[in-house]
């Protein structure tokens, strides 16, 4: 997150955190921009934490009648397969979660068995 605030700064590019203490679902995603699109405060563009979230975002837009991506641009997070079928199709980040768990339990395993501690390690 650190290091979205640095790169927004350093170019000069304003942002807004939308908290939420929603669930991480489509549902949330579809009331969280309703909301925002009822305050009239839409951005022109959106990330989201998750796939779902951007999901339900879009389709309020779209309901808005604002359109995605000509208005605004969205994108979403982990490249769940069901972006594929959205209408547009949803951008999205992948984020390789099993090679991740794998490489995190090969470096722990590791650490454990052989005693090593030249960690932290960046991979």
């Amino acid at each position: 997150m650190q290091r979205f605030f640095k790169y927004c700064e350093s170019f000069d590019i304003d942002y807004e955190i939308f908290p939420t203490e929603h669930d991480m679902t489509g549902d949330a995603g579809y009331s969280i921009m309703n909301h925002i699109i009822s305050e009239g405060r839409v951005p022109s563009a959106i990330f989201c934490i998750n796939d779902p979230i951007a999901m339900g975002a879009m389709q309020a837009l779209l309901d808005a009648e604002i359109k995605v991506p000509e208005d605004v641009s969205i994108i979403g997070f982990n490249d769940v397969e069901a972006c594929n079928f959205t209408i547009p199709t949803l951008s999205t980040v992948y984020a390789p979660s099993f090679e991740m768990g794998e490489i995190g339990a090969s470096v722990l395993h590791h650490m454990i068995t052989e005693d090593d501690i030249h960690y932290p390690r960046r991979i």
